[in-house]
C-alpha cells in the first residue's frame, strides 16, 4: 500500500518485540528469544521495512537492557546484526517457505566492516538437529567469518 499511494516513503516497524504486555519472564529475555528476535529483523528486511524499532530499551522482559542496565542476548544480536549487515537485502530461494525449518537471510555486507561484494548471511536453525547449507560456488572461494550464536550454560533460557 505504501509503494502505491506514496513510493518514496520509508516503511517503519514500530514498536515491537518477540511478546506483548512486556514479554514472558524467562523467556522473551534470554538466548532462545534471539532467534525470533532475528528472524524479525530478517523478516522486515525482506519485505522492505527501513527501520525495526524495539518496543523497549530497558526494563520489560523483552528489553535490551535489564533494570540494572546488564545487556541481555537480543543486545548483542542487535549489535550484531547492524554491524554485519547493510540495507541491501538479496534473494534466497525458499526463504519464504511456508513450515521452513531453517531461516536463511542474505545482504550484502556492512561495508564499514567489510569489502564491496562481501555477503553476509543469517541461518536460523529451528530444529534440534545438524543442517547442511549449500552456498553458490562463487561464494565458496572466500574468508568465512563465522559468528556461531550459542546458549550459555543456562541452555537455550541463558541470558
Amino acid at each position: 500500500m505504501a509503494k502505491k499511494y506514496s513510493p518514496s516513503s520509508e516503511i517503519w516497524l514500530g514498536e515491537t518485540s518477540s511478546a506483548y504486555h512486556g514479554g514472558a519472564p524467562n523467556l522473551s529475555d534470554t538466548f532462545i528469544a534471539g532467534n525470533l528476535w532475528l528472524d524479525k529483523l530478517g523478516l522486515a528486511a525482506l519485505n522492505n521495512y527501513t527501520t525495526v524499532c524495539r518496543q523497549t530499551f530497558v526494563g520489560a522482559n523483552y528489553a535490551l537492557l535489564d533494570r540494572d542496565l546488564h545487556p541481555l542476548p537480543d543486545y548483542f544480536t542487535s549489535v550484531l546484526y547492524k554491524r554485519l549487515m547493510s540495507s541491501r537485502v538479496l534473494y534466497v530461494k525458499g526463504s519464504l517457505d511456508h513450515h521452513r525449518t531453517v531461516r536463511v537471510y542474505a545482504h550484502c555486507s556492512n561495508q564499514t566492516n567489510y569489502q564491496n561484494g562481501h555477503v553476509t548471511f543469517i541461518v536460523i536453525n529451528l530444529m534440534n538437529e545438524t543442517v547442511q547449507l549449500n552456498f553458490p560456488d562463487t561464494l565458496t572461494n572466500h574468508p568465512l567469518h563465522l559468528y556461531l550464536l550459542t546458549p550459555g550454560s543456562g541452555g537455550i533460557q541463558s541470558k
